[in-house]
């Protein structure tokens, strides 16, 4: 239940969401709640439903409290809340309160600040469970950033850091970044952040991935053997990955299963007995169905979904993580990839683009977009949101959410994903995802 630091950028995100409200707007799923407000993403890293007491020190200073308009405590549960106080001591959330309390009123201390919300729309800071904060992508195609050695260490990390404030700017207050190419850049941004040296999201990392056949110079690790996944996992953890990611597919042309039985699971349970949660790469439907018998915590992608692995996934805890923007992205690709720093407005194009090419196939919702994704939720399939942020440009994560109602999810599903979905796949409940 952390007020993480990102909280500094209030003004500047003040400033970018007005620009957002307008493209916002045009996502018709969130056009009711908007109307008369401005969306204010909260960055508040967890959140605690007060009681009637509040209990301040006479000489406290570090308290705040933020006027709301409009506040979406629980998204996909709770109803929108009018003129609701939340109240913030220090790095945690104390109570969320009914009417507008001023400091000396209900225990809040005199000296507590007050921040003016009246007229904005809160709802959680949002997830995207699948990034790649090290990754860029320029005019001319994808490029890598220098590797993460001496003498080009604080390059990488500075680079980063830029990506990782675009996607904050965006709204989204925690990122799980699964794959890096610098070899240690994200682990050591997402340290400057923790230790406040930073300004930034909150990072959970793999670092590299575990995948087969191992790639040159492309952040892969592999292991053969029950024993070797073990280690690589230890190894892993001890470098500073915060979650485990394996590409249970093949890292070839042609997909193909890339580990046995016993090595996913080798991977999977030593990841959870070092309290680490595991995302599995999946572009086949052999590759989800090894994942589920695997145990991991989220299929990535779940290319090749079948009816019959889809009922399997939806009877277990997994959750699936689709990655549509990418897709759209390499579908627009012809019309001019887009530059790293493309603005709201210049991206424009590319929703209205997709929205053409939607309605050219005689269907705005599109009844042949992604159908094995359409009938995995049909199926009761749980969803995270997650974007592949890197291998397109970063803080347009949010273009995923208008992607996920094609699949039928509704508006109230699809900030879910991205709020308390998110929040229990990586095991952060109780820090993340809801007021």
């Amino acid at each position: 239940m952390l007020v993480r630091n990102e909280f500094w950028a209030r003004g500047k995100v003040k400033r970018y969401l007005s620009k957002l409200r307008e493209e916002v707007a045009k996502m018709k799923f969130l056009t009711k709640i908007i109307r008369k407000t401005t969306v204010s993403i909260l960055f508040l890293f967890a959140v605690f439903q007060g009681g009637n007491v509040i209990a301040f020190d006479a000489t406290d200073s570090d308290v705040s409290v933020i006027h709301a308009g409009s506040v979406l405590a629980v998204p996909g549960k709770s109803k929108v809340l009018k003129d609701q106080s939340i109240i913030i001591k220090g790095k945690r959330i104390v109570a969320v309160k009914a009417g507008y309390i001023k400091p000396g009123m209900s225990g809040v201390p005199e000296s507590a600040n007050v921040i003016d919300w009246r007229n904005q729309f809160v709802l959680p800071g949002l997830i995207d469970t699948h990034t790649h904060l090290s990754f860029n992508v320029y005019p001319e195609g994808r490029v890598k950033l220098p590797k993460f050695v001496k003498g080009v260490q604080e390059e990488a990390v500075a680079t980063i850091h830029q990506h990782s404030i675009k996607t904050l700017l965006a709204g989204f207050t925690t990122v799980r970044d699964l794959g890096e190419e610098t070899g240690g850049g994200v682990v050591a941004l997402r340290k400057k952040i923790e230790d406040g040296v930073l300004d930034g999201p909150r990072i959970l990392s793999s670092q590299r991935y575990i995948g087969w056949p191992p790639i040159k110079n492309y952040g892969f690790f592999d292991c053969s053997g029950v024993a070797e996944c073990r280690a690589l996992v230890r190894q892993m953890a001890a470098e500073g990955s915060t979650v485990i990611k394996i590409k249970v597919s093949s890292v070839s042309l042609k997909p193909t299963l890339a580990f046995h039985d016993d090595e996913i699971q080798a991977v999977v349970d030593t990841a959870h007995m070092l309290g680490l949660r595991v995302a599995a790469h999946c572009q086949t439907d052999s590759a989800i169905q090894a994942a589920i018998r695997g145990g991991v915590d989220s299929i990535e992608h779940a290319g090749g979904l079948t009816p019959g692995t889809a009922k399997k996934l939806a009877a277990s805890a997994i959750y699936m993580v689709p990655t549509l923007t990418i897709g759209e992205y390499y579908d627009v690709k012809e019309l001019g990839p887009l530059a790293d720093d493309v603005s709201v407005d210049e991206y424009r194009g590319f929703s209205e683009y997709v929205q053409k090419r939607q309605q050219q196939r005689g269907d705005n919702k599109g009844d042949d977009y992604k159908p094995h994704l359409k009938m995995a939720y049909k199926q009761g399939v749980k969803f995270a949101f997650g974007t592949d942020a890197g291998t397109f440009p970063h803080g347009l994560n949010a273009k995923e959410f208008k992607l996920l109602t094609y699949l039928g999810l509704s508006a109230s599903e699809a900030i879910k994903s991205a709020t308390v979905s998110a929040a229990d796949l990586l095991g952060l409940s109780q820090e993340i995802g809801t007021i």
